[in-house]
């Protein structure tokens, strides 16, 4: 089957008068064929036709299969496009669903602010598993069009043809119709959806911070930016006066109060917990309060930026969670943080505090730390050391060289020398549970001889993620058959360094004592000793 859905080429292209701000190149005409071939469906349609392909509900992200059980935490399982309408299939046994097979069989209504009842049917199977088939459909068909009119949006800067214009004009004007009645969802794998009030915002009973969310399936995408960047392209030229003849009145105002500002409402309404996941939720408030010309968005952004920087790192520059991935990924989301913010300046009549020509990276001292440590955490082959939950696959350019590293208080040292061919280190970690850890204090990785002699599985979202967490799997000792524990951000069962020496030419020495690790032990203790006696070591 073609597929319209795969293919986002999407440019956020930003634009304030005296106030430049992080612009995209403008849209290429190079890029025409490949915008033409993502809109295709929709330039068929007539505008009509284009409203009514917006979902009037929030769907499901999270579903699994369940005649073959393929795929991972119920993610990415289904393929769909718009000719199945609300049908999907499966990627991997090509069974479309619903069927008589796997009927809807059970349903929930959700009653709205707006007044008209809306139904999620689902599959029930005999253990009361539930499937949303339909409302998958409706996520799938969010996302393909919710591009789309970033791709309409680029083609009409291009071209300057309305046609592209109105369709973009419109799926934004529906959206702004529709968006107040989406119900907010917990969507989260294996577990039962619960659906909350379309008007509530935070709390959320049992649930923590951003797992409730209206617009995508986690609050920490709830902004609709990606709409907002198409509302850009369109703000400075084109006659919403067209669309109001279609969707009803004021449609540009409701674009701004009934879909950009009530998903920021809704979102920043949640507490701030200072994850790996802020700093984009941050970007996306610096970016929606430059679009809109609203400096309040722009300084909650920065103060909570600001805020997350003094929280969020330990004193030797790693980020809290103590992965390398993890960190990797928190850096890149500063980064662009600080891209959205970057030579932004308050509006004269703006009161408070006043940004000029805005750089936060320059005002960080510990940004640098945190860049410098993720590069040197890796070993000889350019594979990410894999440190707690970091990615199997995370790699870079091999080493010519090999040296020593201690970061004591994320809990870690790499005892290394050698040249070339001749690179040896040792990877021991003796850090706490901060959320993304494995059970492994005290377990080592060793390289030698071009290779990874004594190595670790890292991070996976597949089955087999319980294993690689637990404390058997790595190499370490395991007491009485048992894991380590697990422990909590109070306690997080950190060890502690004892001795540690790497300044001899042929001998590198650590001794770590990992007691915390098990609470039945009275010494869990790791000492060890790094000799190269190869050529290539200096």
């Amino acid at each position: 089957m073609r597929q319209y859905s795969g293919r986002i080429i999407f440019l956020i292209l930003l634009f304030l008068i005296n106030n430049p701000i992080m612009i995209a190149q403008e849209p290429k005409q190079d890029l025409v064929p490949d915008l033409n071939f993502s809109v295709e469906y929709l330039m068929k349609l007539s505008l009509g036709e284009v409203i009514n392909e917006v979902p009037v509900a929030s769907g499901i992200f999270f579903v699994g299969c369940p005649n073959c059980k393929g795929g991972a935490q119920e993610m990415n399982v289904f393929n769909w496009e718009p000719q199945l309408g609300n049908k999907v299939i499966c990627r991997y046994c090509q069974m479309i669903f619903p069927n008589t097979e796997f009927p809807n069989n059970k349903k929930k209504t959700i009653m709205p602010p707006g007044g008209s009842p809306q139904e999620y049917r689902y599959y029930e199977n005999s253990e009361g598993k539930e499937y949303y088939f339909e409302a998958h459909a409706w996520y799938r068909k969010w996302m393909w069009i919710r591009n789309a009119a970033g791709d309409l949006g680029q083609l009409w800067k291009i071209t300057g043809e309305v046609s592209y214009a109105d369709r973009a004009a419109a799926i934004l004007g529906r959206f702004a119709q529709v968006f107040p009645d989406y119900a907010i969802r917990y969507d989260y794998p294996n577990r039962p959806v619960k659906f909350f009030p379309a008007g509530q915002k935070w709390p959320y009973e049992g649930l923590v911070p951003y797992r409730g969310a209206k617009w995508s399936w986690w609050g920490y995408s709830d902004i609709p930016v990606q709409m907002a960047g198409v509302y850009n392209n369109l703000k400075n030229g084109y006659n919403w006066s067209r669309m109001d003849s279609v969707l009803g009145p004021e449609t540009e105002k409701r674009v701004i109060n009934d879909l950009l500002r009530l998903g920021y409402d809704f979102t920043v309404a949640n507490p701030e917990t200072y994850t790996n996941m802020s700093p984009r939720l941050y970007r996306d408030m610096i970016t929606l309060g430059r679009i809109l010309n609203d400096p309040a968005m722009v300084h909650e952004g920065v103060d909570r930026f600001n805020e997350f920087i003094k929280k969020g790192f330990f004193a030797d520059g790693w980020w809290k969670e103590g992965t390398v991935s993890y960190h990797d990924q928190t850096v890149r989301g500063l980064k662009g943080v600080a891209k959205s913010a970057q030579g932004y300046t308050d509006p004269p009549e703006w009161e408070g505090e006043r940004f000029e020509n805005l750089d936060l990276l320059d005002e960080v001292p510990v940004f640098k730390k945190a860049v410098e440590v993720g590069q040197d955490a890796i070993l000889p082959n350019g594979r990410k050391i894999p440190i707690n939950d970091t990615w199997f696959h995370s790699k870079t350019d091999p080493t010519e060289k090999t040296s020593s590293r201690l970061w004591p208080s994320l809990g870690n040292a790499a005892l290394g020398n050698g040249t070339g061919e001749d690179q040896m280190m040792v990877n021991i970690n003796w850090s706490g549970n901060y959320g993304h850890s494995h059970y492994d204090n005290a377990s080592i990785i060793f390289f030698a001889e071009g290779e990874e002699l004594l190595s670790d599985i890292g991070y996976t979202h597949t089955k087999y993620r319980g294993w690689t967490v637990y404390t058997a799997s790595h190499n370490t000792v395991v007491i009485d058959q048992k894991g380590q524990d697990i422990g909590t951000n109070e306690n997080p069962v950190t060890g502690r360094l004892l001795f540690y020496d790497d300044t001899h030419e042929h001998v590198k020495t650590i001794d770590v004592d990992a007691s915390p690790a098990y609470e039945q032990a009275k010494t869990y203790r790791r000492r060890l000793a790094l000799v190269n006696v190869g050529q290539g070591f200096n």
